[in-house]
Formats: structure tokens, sequence, C-alpha cells
């Protein structure tokens, strides 16, 4: 059971949620050196890999909808 944040009812048990994305925020991730173990099956010696960091985007607050109003905030007829 949860309260759909669209209308404000309860709605019962074993009723899907509709999570909807309402804001994001762009994210950059810095590199870090040797952090991922990669064992290589050929080379009997095993090593630590870096991570290339990047760019990305984080979810900042989602909805949580009945059917009903996940439906109407995704654009879909019912």
């Amino acid at each position: 059971m949860f309260r759909c944040e669209g209308c404000g009812l309860v709605v019962p048990a074993r009723v899907p949620v509709s999570k909807v994305v309402v804001e994001t925020r762009r994210k950059e991730y810095p590199r870090r050196k040797k952090v991922h173990w990669r064992p290589h099956a050929e080379d009997p010696k095993d090593r630590w890999a870096d991570d290339p960091g990047g760019e990305g985007v984080e979810t900042v607050r989602e909805l949580w909808l009945c059917p009903r109003c996940g439906a109407a905030a995704r654009n879909e007829p019912g």
C-alpha cells in the first residue's frame, strides 16, 4: 500500500506503483586510479584497472503514482 503523490488516494496492496522522474541534475564523476580488479585468464598476473570517470544524470526527485495518474503523466490513454 502507498499513497499516490498525484491524487492523494491510498492505493491497495498488490497494485504496481508508477515512478515518474520529475527532477534530474547533471553530475561529473572523477577519474579513479586502480579501483577495479581485472583477472586475466591467459596472463598469470591479475591487475587493477582505472575507472575513467565521466558525466551522467542523477535523479533528484521522483513521484510514486497510482496506475491512472502514472498513465496521465506519461500521456497514455486510460
